[in-house]
């Protein structure tokens, strides 16, 4: 658990997309075992994982209000970003490289991100 002072923070852990290297584990046994291990190291109640399947991708990228409020932003930040780091290319629906993207934006907005975590994780 961290806090910075008295402040707590929250965790969010996005999973983006599942592929063989989970095993052929199902989505919500995926979350289960991520969300378990959280609430084991101190993030109970504090945390959420989200695991995206590729079809579902477009959504997270599309113009819904519910991606920038989970990552602490807003969307022209997010398209900033993307498009400094050339993680998203003017005009496309979106980016390039969706992982990066969405790693730099939790970073810029204060969130941890675990992808150590996910990937030591996944060659257990």
């Amino acid at each position: 658990m961290r806090t910075v002072g008295q402040e707590r923070k929250d965790l969010v852990a996005l999973v983006a997309d599942r592929d063989a290297e989970w095993g052929g584990l199902s989505v919500k046994q995926i979350e289960e075992k991520i969300q378990g291990d959280l609430n084991s190291n101190g993030w109970q109640g504090r945390s959420a994982v989200v695991v995206i399947n590729p079809e579902l991708e477009i959504w997270v990228w599309s113009s819904s209000p519910h991606v920038p409020r989970l990552l602490g932003t807003d969307w022209e930040t997010i398209k900033d970003l993307g498009h400094r780091r050339n993680y998203w290319k003017k005009g496309e629906i979106k980016p390039s490289r969706p992982k990066e993207l969405l790693v730099e934006a939790l970073r810029y907005a204060g969130k941890d991100v675990l992808p150590d975590y996910i990937n030591n994780w996944r060659k257990k």
